[in-house]
C-alpha cells in the first residue's frame, strides 16, 4: 500500500520530482550537498509537473472527480413600469423597484423585447445602461429584469472543466461552449420568455464561464448541476492542485517518472515507474486502458492536448 501523503503544493512536487534524479530544489527531502535542479532541467521539471496533473485527471475520471455545485437565483423584477430615452442611458421607473445591490450587471427588456445591460443603479427608481437607449423614446411601458447569465465561478478555483447531461439534443451541441447567435437560431423564445428553466447553455459572457437558463427563471431559487473543478497551470511554488488529496500521491508519481525519462537513468526510471504502478494499482486504476498508452507513449509527455482525453459533458440543471 502507497504511503498516503497530504495535499502537496507545486514546491513540495518540484523536490520529489528533484529527488528522483538526485538532486534538490530545496532542502526538504535531501541531505546538503546534493545537486541544486536549476535552469533547463528545473523549467522541464514544472512543465512536466503540470502535465502530470492533466494525466492524472484524465486517469482517475470524471465519475470520481465531479462535483455539485449550486448557483442562486436572484427574484426578477417582472411587473412594473418605466422609461427608455432615446439616446440616454438612464432609464426611470414609476415606482421604487431597483435595489442597489442586485441589479447592477442584470437586463432589463424594453417592449420590443430587445434585452439591455443594467451598467449601475442610481437608486430605487433610476438605472444606468451599459449603453445609450437607441431606439425611439417609450414612456410609462412595462418592463422585466432578470438575470440573464448565472456565473458558476470566477477564473480559477471553479472555472469548470465539464458538465453533466444535455440541452437541445439535436439543436445545440451539449459538449462545447456555444455561440449566443447559435442558440437564437436554434430557439428564438430564447431568452424572450420566463418560467420554470427547462435546459441551459454554457456561454462565455463578460470573461466568466456562465450558465443561460431557458426559460429565463421567473422566481426565486437555484439549480444545481455536476461539474469539474479545470486542473489549471500551476506556477508558485505554494499553488495547490484541484486534484483532490487521494490523488495526490499519484500526479507526484506520474511527474517523477516522466522526468526521469527525459533526465534520469534507466536504473531510476524503472524504480519510479514501480512507484507509479502501486500508486495505479493503489487506486484500482492499473486496468484503465489508457495507462498502456501513458505508459507507451511517456516520452511524449509534451504533447499535453494529445492526452487531455476527458469525456466532455454538457450541464443538468434542477430548478
Amino acid at each position: 500500500m502507497a504511503f498516503a501523503i497530504a495535499r502537496r503544493t507545486f514546491g513540495q512536487v518540484i523536490d520529489k520530482v528533484a529527488l528522483a534524479v538526485g538532486k534538490r530544489y530545496t532542502a526538504e527531502f535531501t541531505a546538503d550537498g546534493a545537486p541544486t535542479i536549476a535552469g533547463d532541467e528545473l523549467t522541464d521539471a514544472k512543465q512536466i509537473i503540470n502535465i502530470a496533473q492533466r494525466k492524472a485527471q484524465n486517469l482517475i475520471g470524471l465519475e470520481k472527480l465531479r462535483e455539485k455545485f449550486v448557483v442562486g437565483i436572484d427574484a426578477p423584477i417582472t411587473s412594473s413600469t418605466v422609461t427608455f430615452t432615446n439616446g440616454d442611458a438612464t432609464v426611470t421607473a414609476a415606482a421604487a423597484i431597483f435595489s442597489t445591490t442586485r441589479d447592477a450587471g442584470r437586463y432589463i427588456r424594453d417592449s420590443n423585447g430587445v434585452w439591455f445591460k443594467i451598467a449601475s443603479v442610481t437608486d430605487t427608481t433610476n438605472v444606468e445602461l451599459e449603453i445609450d437607449y437607441p431606439y425611439a423614446t417609450e414612456a410609462g411601458v412595462g418592463t422585466e429584469v432578470y438575470t440573464l447569465f448565472h456565473k458558476i465561478g470566477t477564473a480559477g478555483a471553479k472555472k469548470l472543466r465539464t458538465f453533466e447531461s444535455v440541452l437541445w439534443p439535436d439543436k445545440v451541441s451539449p459538449l462545447l461552449l456555444v455561440d449566443m447567435r447559435e442558440i437564437v437560431n436554434a430557439d428564438p423564445t430564447f431568452q424572450r420568455v420566463g418560467g420554470t428553466p427547462s435546459s441551459a447553455a454554457r456561454v462565455e459572457h463578460d470573461g466568466s464561464t456562465c450558465i443561460c437558463l431557458h426559460p429565463v427563471p421567473n422566481a426565486a431559487g437555484a439549480f444545481e448541476f455536476w461539474g469539474v473543478r479545470e486542473c489549471l497551470l500551476l506556477s508558485a511554488d505554494g499553488d495547490v492542485s484541484l486534484l483532490p488529496e487521494e490523488y495526490h500521491p499519484l500526479w507526484q508519481s506520474f511527474a517523477c517518472w516522466l522526468f526521469c525519462m527525459e533526465h534520469g537513468s534507466e536504473q531510476q526510471i524503472a524504480r519510479q515507474k514501480a512507484v507509479l504502478d502501486t500508486e495505479l494499482d493503489d487506486l484500482g486504476l492499473a486496468e484503465n486502458p489508457e495507462v498502456e498508452m501513458l505508459m507507451v507513449y511517456g516520452d511524449s509527455s509534451r504533447d499535453s492536448d494529445s492526452l487531455d482525453n476527458m469525456h466532455q459533458y454538457g450541464v443538468s440543471v434542477d430548478s
